[in-house]
Order: structure tokens, then C-alpha cells, then sequence
């Protein structure tokens, strides 16, 4: 179960990215449907087989977030309803994303291949985004118009938020730069063009933090 869960939640994260300019709810109830059904699926699996779900702190903020959505919206403490639960359907995805990725990532070779298949996406997106932002910055993937281009990189509508999705990837190129002495090239090469897609985005803060991830990453 562990290899689908894995190819579910990669298709999960690609595509909320690549969809992440569309301005409609259809993409998020997909991503939110998705995570729930998935979360699910664990949960019947683990009733079912003698397996302890495998469980995280991490997952304590999250929960508590969510928590405190659903008291806002019980207690009647929003101004807005509508907002409140987007929210609250929100951070319920994030933690069914973040339970299922518990239970599936506890193997190291499928956490390999989810984290390599991560970094390879997040290296051709940085390659279309810095061509589409010379060649067609008003348009997502030369096709989709958008409003106000002036931030716009690759399907993000705003800079920083393309620059913080690569901060998260990054770290996977410098560290198989650093580890892998035969594959070395390659690994530089993807950590060289993601630094270089946050410079075209012009995220002053992503460039920083990518900087301070770098010393980082090398200095640990």
C-alpha cells in the first residue's frame, strides 16, 4: 500500500502546484478530497492489519490549528463564515496529508524515490518558469492569461510564494550534490538552476533564505 500512497500523494503535490494559479475552488476540494480519502484508506488499513500507526508531534500544531477553526465557527468568533471553513478545510487536508505521509514514508527507499521525484519536478519547473518568464510572463504556461502578470512565476501568481516552494526543494539537490560523488553534476546542476529561477522571480526573501539554506545544508 505504501508504493500507491506514495504515487497518490506525489500526484497530490504536483498537481495543487501546477494548478496553483487557477482562481477557481476546484482545485483545492480536489487536493482536500484527495488527502481525505487517502487518510481514510490508512486508517481502515490500520484497523484491519496489526500495525501501530506511526505518529509525530509534529502533527500536534496542525491539529490544534484545526482545532481552533472549528471553535471559531462552533462559537460563532468569525467575521466570515465562508473564510473560516475554507481555513479549517484546509488545515484538515494538511493533517490527513501529513498522517498519510507518516504511514507511507516510514520505508527509506520509497522516501528516496518520493524526495528524488520531488526534486526532478521542482528542476523542470524551474527551467519552464524562467523561460515562460522571458518569453510569456502574462500567460501560465503560455496558454493561461492571468489578471496581473507583474509577480507571476511559472504557475504561481506570486514570486514569493514560487520562491518558498523551491526553498523546500533545494536542499534535496545540495545535499545529493554533497553525497553522491558519481552523480555529483547533476545534483549541482539542479541546485544551480532552481538559484537561478529564484533570482529571475526577483524574491528578495527568497533569495535570502535560499542563501542561508545553502550555508546551512553545507555546514550541517
Amino acid at each position: 500500500m505504501r508504493a500507491w500512497s506514495a504515487a497518490v500523494l506525489s500526484v497530490l503535490l504536483f498537481a495543487s502546484v501546477l494548478t496553483a494559479w487557477v482562481p477557481e475552488r476546484w482545485p483545492a476540494s480536489i487536493l482536500e478530497v484527495g488527502s481525505f480519502l487517502l487518510a481514510m484508506a490508512w486508517i481502515v488499513k490500520l484497523c484491519l492489519a496489526p500495525e501501530r500507526p506511526r505518529l509525530s508531534p509534529v502533527a500536534i500544531p496542525v491539529a490544534l490549528i484545526l482545532v481552533w477553526g472549528a471553535v471559531q465557527l462552533v462559537c460563532h468568533w468569525t467575521v466570515t463564515v465562508s473564510e473560516t471553513v475554507r481555513a479549517t478545510l484546509a488545515w484538515a487536508a494538511n493533517l490527513a496529508i501529513l498522517f498519510a505521509g507518516l504511514q507511507t514514508f516510514d520505508k527509506p527507499a520509497i522516501r528516496e524515490r518520493f524526495l528524488r521525484g520531488l526534486l526532478w519536478f521542482g528542476t523542470i519547473l524551474s527551467v519552464i518558469s524562467i523561460l515562460q518568464s522571458y518569453t510569456s510572463r502574462d500567460k501560465v504556461f503560455w496558454l493561461f492569461p492571468v489578471s496581473d502578470p507583474t509577480f507571476t512565476m511559472g504557475p504561481f501568481l506570486y514570486h514569493n510564494h514560487y520562491a518558498a516552494f523551491l526553498e523546500a526543494v533545494l536542499p534535496l539537490a545540495l545535499l545529493g550534490a554533497l553525497q553522491n560523488r558519481d552523480k555529483r553534476l547533476w545534483f549541482s546542476a539542479a541546485a544551480a538552476i532552481m538559484l537561478a529561477s529564484i533570482i529571475v522571480s526577483a524574491s528578495r526573501s527568497g533569495f535570502a533564505i535560499a542563501g542561508v539554506e545553502m550555508a546551512a545544508v553545507v555546514g550541517l
